[in-house]
């Protein structure tokens, strides 16, 4: 659960609420005369279950149209708001906004640099860092791969164009992370002695 709620979208804030709701009953919230419309004492739905479904109901709804794909860095990785990616210019960034647009994707960092790639064009991701490394490796596996609340069948996490599953051969999402981290790590290492 995060401290904050500062830089999160509509849909990370409702599925934060979903953290921050359970073991509450639907039915405990919801007046007598509304509680059958959503099947609350029926079913004894949670509140967090419905928020989850609703938070999924709205992914559903708004993806992509056919042909276009959500952007994509040269790891295979989808992009993400917060992640960091180079600039034209080479100078690390974080994603603000994605925008779609006709036959391309802009992504904009906050201070308003962008890069625009057409569909199925990866984005670049600044070289990685010893600091970004270390600090990865103190994340959760959940938030390592940026699957928190997302079922496992689900997982948006990937690893040269696999799901971490089918990358390192275990379910388990620390495992995969650490078998990712030092995988990154020997990258590092090797660049080092390349230079």
């Amino acid at each position: 659960m995060a401290e904050t709620l500062e830089g999160m979208t509509g849909l990370e804030r409702l599925r934060e609420l979903a953290w921050d709701v359970i073991g509450v009953e639907l039915w405990d919230v919801l007046p007598e005369n509304h509680a059958k419309k959503w099947g609350a004492k029926e079913d004894r739905r949670s509140l967090a279950d419905e928020l989850r479904d609703v938070a999924g109901m709205i992914e559903r709804e708004r993806a992509l149209p056919q042909g276009v794909e959500w952007p994509r860095f040269d790891d295979g990785e989808p992009v993400r708001v917060g992640d960091a990616f180079a600039g034209f210019d080479g100078n690390e960034r974080a994603v603000y906004r994605i925008v779609f647009g006709d036959g391309f994707v802009r992504i904009e960092s906050e201070d308003g640099a962008a890069i625009a790639i057409g569909y199925g064009e990866r984005a670049k991701r600044p070289a990685d860092t010893q600091e970004r490394i270390d600090s990865d490796a103190l994340k959760p596996g959940i938030d390592y791969w940026g699957c928190r609340d997302v079922d496992c069948s689900l997982c948006s996490g990937m690893v040269g164009g696999e799901k971490p599953w089918e990358r390192y051969g275990t379910i388990d999402c620390d495992d995969a992370k650490t078998l990712d981290l030092l995988r990154r790590q020997r990258e590092l290492d090797a660049r080092g002695a390349a230079l």
